[in-house]
Parts: C-alpha cells; structure tokens; sequence
C-alpha cells in the first residue's frame, strides 16, 4: 500500500485543477450544458429561441461569428470542441448570460453543421437549414 500524505493529496487536487477542470475549480460556473437534441428542444421550449450558432474555441473567425450572430433568440453551440475551452472562449468575449450547449455530436450531425462557425434556424417540431 502506497501512502500519501494529506499535503500530497492538496498538490493534487490543485494540478487536477489547474488542468481538466480549471474552470469549475476557479469558481467559474458552467456555461454551456452538455447536450443532445432533446436537451435543445427543451431549450428551444423555454426560451423561444430560433437562432443556433455553432462555433468552436479554436476557430478564429468564430469570435465574430458570434458576436455579430447572437441576439435574445439565440442559441450558443459549442460543437469539435472541449467543453472548459469553450466556455473560456466565451467568457473571454464576455458573453455569460446566453443560452449555450455543447455539442455531443448528435446536433451537428442532425443538422448537417460539418465546420464552424455556422448558423441554423431551428424551431419545433421541424428544423429548416440556413447560413
């Protein structure tokens, strides 16, 4: 048995943070949920938006994307991304207060996004595509 002392266990903890979960453990709290489709027919239900753009931390045309894109009936969608850099990436913009959703896979698949940024019109129960 290996043993490890209480001030190991802290160095740890802080490196862990530092690392895979640097947001959460800065006290920032979540931005994007982590979704499926039925997570953002939901969201689409509570907030009437009609708007998705998709975007990823490392595209650099996405920052404008978004900025110029987002309005109270849009919807963020983190999509080929990491989900602690994305939600960087927004905070860097100042944006805290949008609805956002990581991509597991399934809404860019359903929708046929293949790069960032873009953007979709959605709305229920049928979903129309559009740039």
């Amino acid at each position: 048995m290996i043993g490890i002392s209480g001030n190991s266990l802290v160095r740890i903890g802080f490196l862990l943070c530092l690392g895979l979960f640097s947001s959460i453990c800065a006290g920032n709290p979540r931005l994007c949920s982590e979704s499926g489709v039925s997570q953002l027919n939901e969201l689409v239900k509570e907030t009437g938006a009609s708007r998705l753009v998709f975007f990823a931390s490392w595209c650099p045309g996405c920052r404008e994307h978004i900025l110029a894109k987002t309005t109270e009936k849009t919807i963020l969608v983190a999509a080929f991304d990491q989900i602690d850099r994305a939600e960087e990436a927004l905070r860097h913009l100042g944006i805290t207060d949008a609805p956002c959703l990581f991509d597991d896979g399934a809404i860019t698949q359903l929708l046929g996004v293949n790069s960032v940024p873009a953007t979709r019109q959605y709305s229920l129960p049928y979903i129309s595509r559009s740039n």
